[in-house]
């Protein structure tokens, strides 16, 4: 990139945002970009290592029931995080999930997570109904 002389000297190459292009600069820059794509192969098999152990996961999440199978609101991406963060001791966010429709009813649905823009596995999640609360269509005059 070609920048003026002046702007050059008193600013990019003081705050190492810029260096002089040398045979040892560009050396030092190969260097770098080799251990960068080292350290970048190696987290991704981690991720990936990590994605076919969540492959196998089943995640269950109760639910207060409404009418029927269906729950009340749904079941957010945030509480699919958390349950799997506590069930598989990692540290997602809610980006990570992408759900192909939005969760309202009791059953087993494909959840996709994305561990990185080249990882993603898909896992099961299980909305069961709460035991503790009772659904609203039932009848207690017995």
């Amino acid at each position: 990139m070609a920048v003026t002389e002046g702007y050059a000297r008193n600013m990019l190459i003081p705050q190492t945002k810029a260096a002089l292009a040398t045979t040892q600069s560009e050396k030092t820059l190969q260097e770098k970009k080799m251990r960068a794509a080292k350290i970048s192969q190696t987290q991704l098999a981690i991720l990936q290592s990590q994605a076919d152990s969540l492959m196998n996961t089943e995640l269950f999440i109760t639910a207060r029931l409404k009418d029927g199978e269906q729950i009340y609101g749904q079941i957010k991406p945030a509480q699919i995080i958390k349950a799997l963060n506590e069930q598989a001791h990692l540290n997602l966010t809610a980006k990570s999930i992408s759900l192909a429709e939005p969760i309202t009813s009791i059953g087993t649905f494909d959840t996709t997570v994305n561990l990185s823009p080249d990882v993603e596995t898909v896992i099961k999640v299980t909305v069961i109904a709460n035991p503790k609360t009772k659904p609203a269509s039932v009848d207690e005059d017995d």
